[in-house]
């Protein structure tokens, strides 16, 4: 059991596992045939769960020395065909270092979110005006504006505003699709960092899968929600899903 309440009322997709799997298989099939050399990095597992609808976007998401490829008009049509978008992550003050960062969206995942997550469905916005950066920043920033107002109001706990990013923790959270009982275990464990100076006693929810150079899928929980029937069968399902695909699949 958690001891944890569950406060954002988080329900699974309505899909099944293997809905998810033919999503996501669907778009590997048609990568492979129009852009291969773009195909490893959709296959990492951030990524991956996008591809299926398992999550609302994957962050930080890098294409090695494709740029010209996957910013190309072409690549772009590609994925709106799948229902997907393709974000650069853009740095407009301080010095951009290393290889460009983008965020892939799952446009019909990302608009479920109220649908996922009950109890914001009073002050969520959905989805932004249009899929550019500027405007999918605009509607990140009402939406942790709106977080605010929902945890001053203590329509989600008060007290987690003691770590001043609990709105973006809740916020992002939803966004990777971690369960409810995960984002209310690690909120109220930086509630009590923050405010009683007491480490928290975490424990890492991982998943399975092939090496490989893309971001990793892990979220943390407080030991003593670990138990929770919520974050186990969130960790089966996504762990299932993984399995399926890369039996099938594999990064050479």
């Amino acid at each position: 059991m958690s001891v944890i309440k569950d406060r954002l009322h988080y329900h699974s997709s309505p899909y099944s596992v293997a809905e998810h799997v033919a999503e996501a298989d669907a778009v590997l099939r048609a990568c492979r045939k129009e852009f291969p050399k773009l195909l490893p990095y959709l296959l990492q597992p951030s990524n991956l769960l996008v591809l299926g609808g398992l999550r609302g976007e994957s962050p930080y998401a890098k294409f090695g020395g494709q740029s010209k490829a996957v910013r190309s008009e072409e690549f772009a049509a590609f994925l709106r065909r799948f229902g997907l978008q393709l974000l650069l992550e853009e740095i407009h003050y301080g010095e951009r270092s290393g290889e460009r960062l983008y965020t892939l969206i799952h446009t019909g995942a990302l608009e479920a979110l109220p649908a996922q997550y009950h109890a914001v469905q009073d002050w969520w916005a959905p989805k932004p005006r249009g899929y550019d950066q500027l405007n999918y920043l605009d509607w990140y920033m009402h939406n942790l504006a709106q977080c605010v107002d929902a945890l001053e109001g203590n329509k989600l706990p008060k007290g987690w505003l003691a770590d001043w990013w609990a709105p973006h923790n809740i916020c992002f959270g939803m966004l990777l699709g971690y369960p409810g009982t995960a984002i209310c275990s690690a909120s109220v464990a930086s509630m009590v960092r923050q405010s009683l100076g007491v480490k928290p006693d975490l424990l890492e929810v991982s998943f399975a899968y092939p090496p490989n150079d893309g971001v990793q899928v892990v979220y943390d929980v407080q030991k003593a929600d670990a138990g929770s029937k919520q974050i186990a069968a969130h960790q089966k399902r996504w762990q299932e899903f993984f399995d399926l695909i890369y039996a099938n699949w594999s990064f050479s």
